[in-house]
């Protein structure tokens, strides 16, 4: 997970160098939620010595969204900052049009499943898929 915001935002806010830095400097963030109307989640961290996850910066927002193209979309035209999956964001990254921030305080990592029916026999078409999935995400995994 990484914290990021856009070229523009920073600009205009300036860049946070610190937990404190985003309340006493009045950044925003790009809202996500699952079904508009959903609660707010804040700036979600892990403690960087222990790393105790969940905890929480409440910041105000300018804009929410409920979809990933949305949220990222939105932190490009620099409305906010916002915490995504690196792999989401590597090619913004690569050009130089988001910026990685607070990299001590990413948010907790987001579970990866994968759901197919229960069958004593999986299909080779799903146990190839199951094989690319699981190259594709491993680079980007946290084990527990």
């Amino acid at each position: 997970m990484l914290n990021c915001a856009s070229p523009a935002y920073i600009a205009q806010y300036g860049k946070p160098e610190s937990l404190e830095d985003l309340t006493q400097h009045n950044h925003k963030l790009v809202h996500y939620v699952s079904q508009l109307g959903g609660s707010d989640s804040g700036f979600e961290y892990q403690d960087p010595h222990t790393h105790q996850g969940n905890l929480t910066i409440q910041l105000p927002k300018l804009i929410t969204v409920n979809n990933a193209d949305a949220y990222s979309s939105a932190c490009l035209a620099g409305l906010g900052i916002i915490q995504v999956p690196s792999i989401g964001v590597a090619k913004y990254l690569h050009t130089g049009e988001l910026v990685e921030i607070l990299p001590n305080y990413p948010a907790p990592p987001m579970p990866v499943s994968l759901l197919y029916p229960h069958r004593r026999h999986l299909s080779k078409r799903l146990q190839v898929f199951m094989a690319w999935l699981n190259q594709q995400m491993t680079p980007f995994l946290v084990p527990h």
